[in-house]
């Protein structure tokens, strides 16, 4: 009987402790990809709190879409094309994708020695 509650009451601190930890690292300014998936799947299995998993997966896609055009400028800039170049930029901007701060200007600063 002790112990069946003692499991219980480490199956309650433990899931508080993943569901802190996620929304946590939500809170973060920068977050990795790995550690972020990690953390969600964690969640799951300690039986989160389903508002918290979603919150945790919507972040996921967004960060994930966010890598995919930080890939599309890498590109643009490494191909030396100018309208796929600020094709991107213009769409970071207009969407508010999160993007490293030194990236984007650089990208910008390369944009305006192109013209």
């Amino acid at each position: 009987m002790v112990t069946e509650r003692n499991k219980y009451r480490d199956m309650i601190s433990l899931r508080k402790d993943k569901d802190r930890a996620l929304q946590d690292l939500i809170a973060g300014e920068k977050i990795d990809l790995g550690a972020l998936q990690k953390a969600i799947d964690e969640a799951k299995e300690n039986l989160v709190r389903e508002e918290v998993i979603t919150k945790g997966n919507k972040y996921l896609v967004w960060l994930k879409y966010c890598k995919d055009v930080e890939g599309l400028l890498t590109q643009a800039l490494t191909d030396k094309s100018k309208e796929n170049l600020a094709a991107a930029i213009e769409r970071i901007e207009r969407e508010g994708i999160t993007i490293d701060a030194k990236m984007l200007n650089d990208a910008k600063n390369t944009l305006s020695k192109m013209k």
